[in-house]
Formats: structure tokens, sequence, C-alpha cells
């Protein structure tokens, strides 16, 4: 099964993410995009791909352990961007800031407590914090090339956030999109345990 850990934001970044997807849609009226259902936005922190069923539980476990060795920590709301870049852009996103080094430090505490085996799971480049906002079909509608203008001009909300629960999900590609399935839940500190689904 397809796995990734993530943090799910509380109601006030959804309804950010809701303003920022209305902007989005207002500023960009020929915008060709698939965009997240607001229930299944999060803050990606390891994408594990395909793991084998019988690897769940030690997955679970390094999960607990990575939580268990983390303090809870702040973010919050900030500017547009995209993934990879301005001209090539397939992702749109909601940025976070404040606590970022803390949230790359989880990131990457997660990624080398997996059991041996699970390939997608070391971060490469730099983490970026944010929630996907939408995943552009094509060229976009065009709306690659007004990107530079539009995005810097979104004024950020600033809602603040702070992550103190991580979560494994299984998550399955349908042609409506993403399934998203919860297996566990971990809270982040020393008595920060894992329920299982």
């Amino acid at each position: 099964m397809r796995l990734f850990v993530a943090a799910h934001p509380p109601r006030t970044v959804i309804d950010e993410s809701d303003r920022a997807e209305r902007y989005l849609r207002q500023r960009l009226p020929a915008l060709r995009a698939r965009f997240v259902p607001p229930g299944q936005r999060h803050l990606t922190l390891v994408f594990l791909g395909e793991v084998a069923a019988d690897a769940v539980d030690d997955v679970t476990d390094a999960v607990q352990g990575a939580a268990r060795a983390a303090r809870p920590f702040g973010l919050r709301t900030a500017r547009l961007g995209t993934f990879p870049g301005l001209r090539r852009a397939r992702v749109l996103w909601l940025g976070l800031d404040g606590a970022t080094r803390e949230a790359g430090d989880l990131a990457r505490a997660l990624a080398s407590r997996m059991p041996p085996g699970i390939a997608d799971a070391t971060p490469s480049g730099p983490f970026v914090p944010h929630v996907t906002l939408a995943r552009l079909k094509g060229d976009g509608g065009g709306a690659r090339a007004n990107l530079a203008e539009v995005l810097p001009a979104y004024v950020a909300g600033d809602v603040p956030w702070t992550v103190a629960r991580v979560s494994l999900y299984a998550s399955e590609l349908t042609p409506e999109g993403a399934l998203h399935r919860l297996l566990a839940d971990a809270d982040l500190g020393a008595g920060g345990a894992a329920a299982r689904s």
C-alpha cells in the first residue's frame, strides 16, 4: 500500500487554504487544475511510497518513536508557491512559516527511523513546509504565464498552527484523485503514543 506521514491542520488553517483557493480561482479564471478537497489537505512530512502490508506495524512503530522524541512546534500560514518552479509549475501550495527547522528535523527523524527497504523515505533537498492546494492539468490552462504576478500578490492570513500530532496514512489513487485512510496517530512529546486503526 502507498503510505505517507503527515500533520493534519486545524480548521482555521483549512479555512485559510479555502481562502487561498478562492483567490486563485478568481485571479486565474482559466486555471485548469485539480484542487485537493479541504478535508484532505495536510502537511506531508515523509512520503513512503509503496509499502508491503506486513511492514505497516514496523512503520507505525517508527512513526511513534519519532513522535515521542519530538516536541510540538508552531507554524503559520504564509505565501503561495509552486513546485517545481513558476515556469514549470505542477503543484500550487500554501506555504508555512515559523518553526520550519523543527518541521524539517521531524521529517528527517521520521525518515531515518523507517525500516530498511522503504526507498522513498529519505527527503531530497531542503524541506519546504506547505499545504498542497492543487495540481495543474496539462499547461494549467495557460495559467503559468500569470503565476509570477498572481502568487506574490496574495495577502497571507498569518494563521497560527501548533503541530502536536502526526498521522500515518494510506493513499489510494483513483480517477477522481487520491483517497486517504488514517492508519495511526502519534502525539509529539515524551508521552506520545500511536493509536492504531
